[in-house]
């Protein structure tokens, strides 16, 4: 299973973020998926992380997720030079204050802007190649 990147479907500033990953992750190591579509319905059963729409969840396997600031900077972990060296950087924060961040930026995110559209269906905006379909 290649690890899966669900984020709010609904979420201007997570679509951007995607998009980030997707420029930079030429080696095509990640997929993606809203966290309101049936993958991102059907890891969360599965893997049994939180379905909170204010986090995004990096999945692995299905042993091995992680939320919020640590996922952004687990993702940032699968990108060429010179993010990995950012992400282990940024790893020395605490994660109470990564994660305090993270839930401020959240709280906000909408601000950003709202995706029109039905949110489960966010993949369609996609490359066909780097939708995670289960």
């Amino acid at each position: 299973m290649a690890p899966v990147v669900l984020f709010d479907g609904a979420c201007a500033l997570c679509h951007t973020c995607v998009r980030f990953l997707l420029h930079f992750d030429t080696a095509i190591k990640l997929q993606f998926a809203p966290l309101q579509s049936r993958t991102g319905q059907m890891l969360a059963r599965k893997c049994g992380f939180p379905t909170d729409l204010s986090t995004m969840v990096l999945v692995e396997d299905e042993n091995n997720w992680c939320i919020k600031s640590s996922a952004a900077l687990r993702c940032l972990k699968y990108l060429p030079t010179p993010w990995p060296f950012l992400a282990n950087i940024l790893s020395v924060v605490p994660l109470c204050i990564r994660d305090g961040v993270y839930d401020q930026v959240a709280r906000i995110r909408h601000v950003f802007g709202v995706m029109e559209g039905d949110s489960s269906t966010a993949c369609g905006r996609l490359p066909k190649n780097r939708m995670a379909v289960y």
